[in-house]
């Protein structure tokens, strides 16, 4: 979540970006990331000077972490989940894991020709869909 905010704040400020509103990511569920650890993450690395407008020992010393914090404070998250879906290279059928048997699905093997290893179609993705910001 670190690099993710990073970016924005990076982008925000090429944009004149002064506070970030909303953060909408797009995390596949074969992507590696899980959405609990990323909402987790983003509120404790947004949180950070809330007691004021300075760091841990109140000195304010400009750091990224003050930085972040000013810029994301009271920010809201949106992950969409999208589903994992695969084509079959072997015979070009598209099918998801929640399609039909769930042992076969989560092999990924296509239920029509039983090929195995599929092209993903979606369910991989980690990104930041869009931000907005004022």
């Amino acid at each position: 979540m670190d690099q993710i905010l990073r970016a924005i704040r990076e982008s925000a400020a090429a944009e004149g970006v002064t506070r970030v509103k909303t953060v909408a990511l797009v995390v596949g569920r074969r992507s590696g990331a899980l959405p609990d650890a990323l909402r987790f993450a983003f509120e404790v690395l947004t949180a950070g000077g809330e007691a004021g407008d300075g760091d841990a020992d109140g000195s304010g010393d400009g750091s990224a972490a003050d930085e972040t914090a000013r810029l994301f404070r009271g920010a809201r998250l949106i992950i969409e989940e999208p589903p994992v879906r695969a084509r079959c290279r072997r015979c070009g059928l598209e099918y998801g894991e929640d399609d039909g048997d769930a042992a076969t699905n989560w092999a990924f093997l296509c239920p029509r020709c039983g090929a195995g290893a599929p092209e993903f179609i979606s369910g991989r993705e980690l990104r930041v869909e869009f931000y907005e910001g004022e």
